[in-house]
């Protein structure tokens, strides 16, 4: 059981030991990430930890909004998961005690908290209680060992290969943008993020992140995945582009069989496909190979009608 608890809000510097030595480093809880997301989208945010005996063993970072002196938590775009950072020091059985301590500071002090805890998350019980709603979400784990894409995707993949197609792993954040805009479009997705923004975002993640980009015999760029990753246990699939008018071609099939044997050979024992909720991005991570997880959404909204039109008055006017 671990000693005196204290919740605090510290500074980058005491997140950076807590991440550090924490037992899954999901590269979007890096301080290298909040500052990027932060600044992209023009955020703040707090780090919240527990301490034991004055050393952190549990964190999370909360991005907010501030009106009028009170602080709205705000889920940024772009970000998959945004999970409790835990020591490796701490224990399994002393979860719950430190997560009710997150969750009540959170809940006290900030508005309509709302947060993505990434499949690894343990412990959520302390997110059942005091009007804290849980609902589940779907990703594909892959093990780029074991699973193999679908007969389609390695069919296609072959033909790419045959006609000349290669892989480029230059990080190149206007490769990317080239093809961005066009992917958001045929998803119905508005980010609200200009082109000079998003460069800016992709190169200021670039030491959490691999990009995998893949071009025709004519040089031309088909598709282009960033990986992010802050150890060798598990990658997570960021962000994705494709040229729309090339889909047919199969540059994304032949990029993907590529990423998993890269996986493979850099011994990654799981790629985190980041969301399958919705039905057509579920068919095709699917495809790709590996089992259907959940993570979850965490939320809280359990406030009176009274409280609600004060905080949509200050938040919208």
């Amino acid at each position: 059981m671990p000693g005196q608890l204290k919740i605090s809000i510290t500074g980058e510097a005491g997140w950076n030991e807590l991440f550090t030595s924490s037992r899954s480093r999901v590269p979007f809880m890096s301080s290298v990430y909040v500052n990027a997301i932060s600044k992209a989208f023009g955020y703040s945010n707090d780090y919240v930890v527990v301490e034991s005996d004055g050393k952190a063993i549990a964190g999370l970072c909360v991005y907010f909004q501030k009106k009028a002196g009170v602080k709205f938590n705000v889920h940024p775009a772009l970000t998959p998961y945004n999970a409790v950072v835990y020591s490796g020091s701490l224990n399994s059985d002393d979860l719950l005690p430190v997560n009710k301590m997150l969750a009540e500071f959170v809940r006290t002090h900030y508005v309509y908290p709302y947060f993505l805890l990434d499949t690894l998350a343990e412990n959520t019980n302390a997110f059942t209680q005091d009007g804290w709603n849980v609902l589940s979400g779907k990703t594909y784990l892959m093990n780029p060992a074991k699973d193999t894409p679908d007969a389609d995707i390695r069919r296609r993949a072959r033909k790419c290969e045959a006609e000349g197609f290669y892989i480029s792993n230059e990080y190149n954040a206007s490769w990317f943008w080239q093809l961005y805009s066009g992917t958001m479009l045929r998803q119905a997705i508005n980010l609200h993020i200009t082109q000079q923004k998003m460069i800016e975002l992709i190169d200021a993640v670039a030491p959490v992140c691999k990009m995998y980009s893949s071009f025709d015999k004519e040089n031309k760029l088909h598709a282009c995945w960033i990986q992010a990753g802050c150890d060798n246990n598990i990658i997570y699939n960021w962000n994705a582009a494709s040229d729309i008018e090339l889909l047919s071609k199969g540059g994304t099939p032949f990029l993907v069989t590529h990423i998993i044997k890269d996986l493979n050979d850099r011994k990654i024992s799981t790629w985190d496909l980041c969301g399958a909720d919705h039905p057509s991005v579920a068919r095709f991570k699917g495809s790709i190979g590996g089992q259907l997880a959940t993570y979850s959404k965490i939320n809280y909204s359990s406030y009176s009608l009274l409280k609600k039109v004060q905080y949509r008055l200050l938040r919208f006017f």
